[in-house]
């Protein structure tokens, strides 16, 4: 089942020289989304190629909405498009920049490893950096660390509490979750009208309606080339046979709903 978790790349636009937007779409260009998706488990136990920050488990979600083009060619990297971006923010030979990766999931640095050969390709110089993860909300958490050491890409991941355009995006994009400490917000976000569409589809009544602005929502954070995402999150669950009466449900973030189950002796 989907889990209604992205696994992505997000770059701090504190730190040079993501404040430029073609950095950005060069390494989202230049990335192997196919090679992120088998870093992940592959297309059952990690999850489909995602093509934008909105899981397929909110309402609103357009799974073919495909701004960066991460399904064109089977997931291969754009070369011709990550060149030229990088000629557009002036560093026509790439650039050298760190990926940020917690220690304690295998999964992830195979993910930064993956990336990182990719980028090579196109002239990014990418150190990878693994660091405690138990000490997360500090460490990418904490704006200022994330620029003294020069983190411009982070791997993390992130699912929703409740399935809503609110439940997933609200902590990745809205300005007011830009804290000191515990920030969620890693790409720095601050756009006014972003943050006008969650005031306004909270304020809507009808679920329809609002998961119209979440959809319109998605689309402007994808126009800031903030987010690279890699898969829509899919779990491979293993059962007895024994068991009966079995579901997963979007609100349990694709697990099973444990009060329903039952067993035949």
């Amino acid at each position: 089942p989907m889990t209604g978790f992205i696994r992505y790349a997000v770059f701090p636009q504190t730190v040079k020289p993501f404040d430029k937007i073609e950095c950005r779409k060069a390494v989202i260009y230049g990335a192997d989304k196919q090679s992120l998706q088998t870093a992940r488990g592959g297309p059952q136990a990690g999850g489909d190629i995602a093509t934008n920050m909105l899981p397929p488990v909110v309402k609103g979600a357009d799974p073919k909405y495909d701004p960066y083009g991460a399904l064109e060619n089977g997931g291969a990297p754009n070369t011709a498009k990550a060149k030229d971006a990088l000629k557009k923010c002036g560093h026509p030979n790439g650039f050298k920049t760190t990926i940020a990766v917690r220690n304690n999931k295998p999964v992830e640095v195979a993910t930064a490893e993956s990336l990182q050969a990719s980028l090579k390709k196109i002239g990014i110089q990418a150190e990878i950096e693994q660091y405690d993860g138990s000490m997360t909300a500090g460490i990418i958490g904490n704006p200022a660390y994330v620029k003294k050491h020069n983190f411009g890409i982070i791997i993390m991941g992130w699912g929703p509490d409740f399935p809503t355009g609110q439940g997933f995006s609200q902590p990745l994009v809205h300005s007011k979750y830009i804290l000191d400490n515990g920030n969620n917000n890693y790409s720095m976000l601050n756009d006014p009208k972003i943050d006008a569409k969650f005031t306004q589809a909270q304020s809507e009544l009808d679920e329809d309606k609002a998961a119209k602005i979440y959809t319109e929502m998605n689309k402007l954070v994808s126009e800031h080339a903030v987010y690279l995402p890699f898969v829509f999150e899919k779990n491979v669950i293993w059962r007895s046979s024994r068991l009966t009466n079995v579901y997963t449900a979007d609100s349990f973030n694709g697990r099973y709903d444990y009060q329903a189950l039952g067993v035949v002796k």
